[in-house]
């Protein structure tokens, strides 16, 4: 049984780490969104647009993992 479900406070440190984690993961999103439509709108793939993907990419990379270390796992 979950902690969540027995009522139990979660600790404030994952609650900061899950917080921080969604924060990082939607700004990837938006991140990959804005440089995605910036693309479309000049019809031009530069080095600039390949280099802030990647910057979106590990901020989602970033996201995820602090997702899977803030996460409430049952064993």
């Amino acid at each position: 049984m979950s902690n969540r479900t027995v009522g139990k406070r979660l600790p404030v440190w994952r609650v900061i780490t899950e917080t921080i984690s969604w924060l990082l993961l939607g700004g990837g999103l938006i991140c990959i969104a804005k440089t995605v439509s910036s693309a479309l709108a000049t019809k031009q793939f530069t080095s600039d647009t390949l280099s802030w993907l990647a910057v979106a990419f590990l901020v989602l990379l970033l996201g995820s993992l602090l997702c899977h270390v803030g996460a409430d796992k049952v064993r």
